[in-house]
């Protein structure tokens, strides 16, 4: 009952504070808008553009163009190169491939022709490097259908007598030398896009809640004597350390809450129940790990606005070493090892599980469990080290 007491005036004293509010509220979704402009709300490949300008417009440049097209790469029609000029430098394309005129009638001539591949200076990517890898595809491919049409189709006896009318006889023929690739196992998978950004800035933003507002909300307390006027009333330590966790507990559960349904109607979050289950049991227990670290700030500093720095810093250093702003995967292997010393890196880890691993409630109960003994330890030490003044 003390410690309900307690949790209640410690949750409408941080709530009616309007910096408060607009630090757990709104900067959160603030930079979930900006990360998702920043690394992309979609994390499905997008095909390479390549535009071309065809200036030969003959048989032969029409079947190069069409041998362009793949599942990763599509082409986009320009009608000169003037006007692919005015593109690439006003930034519109960074990249395009000229086909010179007269290529269709130097063919039959065996007369060298040069292909054009423009790129932007300073533009040079993966983008640029596979285009120019799919364009010497289609060269090589159109070359050697060139070899079969001039000398198997040639010398069969129903040959037909242009050129061209061969090289489309050689291409319907079945490849004599046929090129399998497997996959030497699973593709990796890299989290990104709004079920990434969204869960990490609120793992940051909880955080940064309970080590400022939280810790120095405890330190006002102590430093103007209200933590000691408690102390006169029948209460034990147990009590008010109790009813701190209990209502910074409160104000993490409202965070999230308002965070999460923002998220579903501003960016689309993708809510399932199977997901939602195990979101609720991994970001309570974050919650009671991040409330009891804000009270072991409070019991550590005098002042509180040394307290609300030191929980910036610490916020912003776990929250980038957790895998809050970028996917802990990608990171080398001694990173991810620091993140396993982190309630940020569980609770991103476990969140990870959740929607890119296909893991439920069952999958993400390790990471809760060991976000609680984060709690227990930290409550431990305050406990050993809170004072009344």
């Amino acid at each position: 009952m003390k410690s309900t007491l307690i949790a209640r005036m410690t949750f409408r004293l941080i709530i009616r504070d309007k910096e408060a509010l607009f630090w757990m509220l709104l900067m959160p979704l603030v930079f979930t808008f900006f990360f998702s402009l920043m690394m992309g709300g979609d994390h499905e490949p997008r095909p390479t553009i390549i535009s071309v300008v065809d200036e030969d417009r003959g048989p032969f440049s029409r079947e190069l163009i069409g041998d362009l097209e793949s599942e990763d790469i599509k082409t986009a029609s320009i009608g000169d190169r003037g006007e692919a000029d005015s593109l690439l430098a006003s930034g519109e394309i960074t990249r395009y491939l000229l086909v010179p005129e007269g290529l269709s009638d130097s063919i039959p001539l065996r007369r060298q022709t040069e292909l054009e591949f423009i790129v932007k200076g300073g533009e040079r990517n993966l983008r640029a490097d596979l285009a120019e890898v799919k364009i010497y595809q289609a060269i090589f491919g159109l070359i050697a259908d060139l070899l079969v049409a001039e000398t198997v189709v040639a010398d069969a006896e129903t040959s037909p007598p242009g050129l061209f009318e061969r090289y489309q006889t050689a291409r319907a023929q079945p490849d004599r030398v046929t090129l399998v690739s497997e996959g030497a196992g699973p593709r990796p998978i890299i989290p990104s896009g709004i079920e990434h950004i969204l869960p990490g800035m609120m793992v940051m933003f909880i955080l940064l809640t309970m080590l400022t507002g939280g810790a120095a909300t405890l330190v006002e307390e102590r430093r103007t004597g209200v933590l000691a006027r408690t102390f006169l009333c029948p209460v034990m330590r147990s009590d008010i350390i109790i009813g701190k966790t209990l209502g910074h507990l409160a104000l993490g559960i409202f965070q999230t809450t308002i965070l999460i349904a923002a998220g579903v109607v501003l960016f689309r979050f993708p809510l399932f129940q199977q997901r939602a289950a195990g979101m609720s049991v991994l970001l309570l227990a974050y919650v009671v790990a991040a409330a009891a670290l804000g009270i072991v700030f409070g019991a550590y500093f005098r002042s509180p606005d040394r307290a609300a720095w030191a929980g910036v810093i610490t916020t912003l250093a776990m929250a980038a070493l957790g895998g809050c702003w970028w996917p802990i995967e990608v990171v080398p292997r001694y990173m991810q090892y620091i993140a396993r010393l982190l309630p940020t890196g569980w609770a991103i880890a476990g969140l990870h599980r959740l929607f890119f691993f296909g893991g439920g409630v069952t999958a993400v109960l390790p990471h809760a469990l060991i976000l609680l003994c984060f709690a227990a330890l930290f409550l431990f030490i305050a406990t050993r080290k809170l004072r009344i003044v």
